[in-house]
């Protein structure tokens, strides 16, 4: 997740009133980002264990762009920022992991597949994506 740095508090109040927190104070500063760690108990499988999230701040030029410059993904009633695949491939090519770098792979060679931009929004009007629209993470890492 990525969020402006005015957004903390209220994604606070929005965890604590939807799960049970059990840790939202770890900030974690590195040369490229600042993560604010948040760990929350897991209810939503049978393991009952934890779930940890890493909330990047758009503390830098690179995440200001990014949080600004999005594609609104409408689910139900709820309206989604979802950062643009050239923002995200800037941020991934920062990190340099293995990972990151096989996702800007597997993202360009969609893209390029498919002529036309990945999480391209169909209709804009709307803000949605087509109903049978699926991007599978291991399928492209399989490429």
């Amino acid at each position: 997740m990525l969020i402006g740095l005015d957004s903390m508090e209220s994604v606070r109040k929005l965890l604590k009133q939807n799960f049970d927190v059990i840790q939202d104070d770890n900030l974690m500063h590195f040369k490229n980002c600042t993560i604010w760690r948040v760990v929350i108990k897991d209810t939503f499988t049978p393991d009952k264990g934890i779930i940890i999230i890493d909330i990047v701040f758009a503390d830098r030029d690179i995440y200001k762009n990014a949080v600004t410059d999005t594609i609104s993904l409408q689910i139900n009633n709820t309206v989604i920022p979802v950062v643009k695949p050239k923002h995200l491939i800037e941020i991934k090519k920062l990190s340099g992991r293995a990972i990151d770098l096989l996702d800007i792979q597997a993202l360009e060679e969609a893209e390029q597949e498919m002529g036309k931009p990945v999480l391209k929004i169909y209709n804009a009007s709307q803000g949605i994506l087509p109903d049978n629209y699926k991007f599978d993470r291991e399928e492209a890492h399989e490429r």
